[in-house]
């Protein structure tokens, strides 16, 4: 795993959605678990979209990454 402060601020979501789509066998089984279609996982992956603090958390708990850190990074972009 990359630690976050390598990773640009924007790509933080992307990069936790990846980690944790690892961690559960796939994108598809990812969306399984959090009551999300494939497409919205893939969107997040992509980093077209961004998960909503909700999924954030558990997608955070997944990839084992701390979603204080995470958060304080993806904040970054919106100052």
């Amino acid at each position: 795993m990359i630690p976050l402060d390598t990773i640009e601020p924007g790509a933080v979501p992307a990069y936790v959605t990846i980690e944790a789509a690892g961690s559960c066998g796939g994108s598809a089984a990812l969306a399984s678990v959090l009551g999300v279609r494939a497409a919205t996982v893939s969107r997040w992956a992509n980093g077209h979209t961004r998960p909503n603090v909700r999924h954030m958390r558990t997608l955070c708990a997944l990839a084992g990454v701390e979603i204080t850190e995470a958060r304080r990074r993806w904040k970054e972009t919106q100052a």
